[in-house]
């Protein structure tokens, strides 16, 4: 499957709802990693979750 989700605004969302959360294992706020030509980024088990709540809401669409 794929989706149409931006990643950019999903970080935005995220951060606004937990404004005190890491975003990756290193403790980071952002995917900057990602633009730098990194295929891979440990995200934290909060930032994931949020993630698969975004993907599971899209399926109901």
């Amino acid at each position: 499957m794929e989706y149409d989700l931006d990643r950019k605004l999903l970080l935005e969302e995220f951060l606004d709802e937990y404004p005190d959360a890491a975003v990756t294992g290193a403790g980071a706020k952002t995917l900057g990693t990602l633009n730098y030509g990194s295929d891979k980024v440990e995200v934290t088990k909060l930032f994931a979750e949020f993630l698969i709540s975004k993907i599971d809401a899209t399926d109901l669409l």
